[in-house]
């Protein structure tokens, strides 16, 4: 678990200044790269093919597919 980025991602979120936002997501990511088990190297990209018959499907950034909401226009 990456610890003291809590409140730094709080106030980063939040700050209207531009350049003490900066320096604040530095700090997290420095943090990161100092508490991270592992760095991923590679990612995957995915394709996918659909057609304008199906509705309701959306490619999330989490990759968890909701496929309660797909169905099929006839």
């Amino acid at each position: 678990m990456i610890t003291g980025v809590a409140p730094l991602i709080a106030e980063a979120s939040v700050t209207i200044d531009r350049q003490k936002a900066l320096t604040l997501w530095r700090q997290v990511n420095q943090q990161f790269q100092q508490q991270a088990a592992f760095v991923p190297l590679l990612e995957l990209n995915r394709v996918f093919t659909t057609s304008p018959a199906v509705q309701g499907f959306n490619v999330p950034a989490q990759n968890f597919y909701d496929l309660t909401r797909v169905w099929l226009k006839s």
